[in-house]
């Protein structure tokens, strides 16, 4: 249905307010995600939460006599994207971030370094399911590593056995939104 001239406010808005109603209803759910890292395959079944980082455009602004202006500057700034996952009792999980991390830094010798960059980094991806739990969106991340690696407390006072969680930071270059 075209949108007449006369039903129209300044900016493309719709006077008509009927026009305005939004097509689905349905609410994003916290549940519906699923997190997929490349590199390692077995963070997936226990991943447990992750988010879609901060993005922010850098402003220039420009001094006058009387207020700043403000302009649009000339880059993006990316937040960290973490995810926390529940440990299995081999740490396979956990050793894969943490072995991930030892092969990018020299720890004790160069030994463990991994001299082929491009191993040094993975593409990752988040799900977003709708409301019938089936595939809508792709948040795609390129070129992530990973920056931190919370520790692992044990505690023999807990009466109740409950599973370990472990919350891994990661860097990477950019990220897209992708309809699918």
């Amino acid at each position: 249905m075209a949108i007449e001239e006369s039903d129209k406010i300044a900016g493309n808005y719709e006077k008509n307010i009927l026009r305005r109603q939004p097509g689905n209803t349905n609410f994003l759910l916290t549940t519906g995600f699923k997190f997929t890292l490349q590199r390692i395959p077995s963070v997936t079944y226990f991943c447990q939460s992750c988010n879609i980082p901060a993005f922010s455009f850098s402003e220039i602004i420009q001094p006058t006599r009387f207020n700043p202006a403000k302009h649009p500057g000339r880059g993006y700034e990316y937040g960290d994207l973490d995810i926390t996952f529940l440990v299995d009792e081999d740490m396979v999980n956990y050793l894969e971030i943490y072995d991930w991390m030892r092969l990018m830094g020299n720890l004790e010798d160069h030994s463990e370094y991994e001299e082929n960059t491009n191993q040094h980094f993975s593409d990752a991806s988040i799900t977003i399911l709708n409301s019938a739990m089936n595939a809508n969106l792709s948040v795609n991340f390129k070129n992530i590593f990973p920056k931190s690696l919370s520790g692992i407390d044990f505690s023999s006072t807990n009466s109740d056995t409950e599973p370990l969680l472990v919350t891994a930071t990661f860097a990477y270059t950019t990220f897209e939104v992708v309809k699918l």
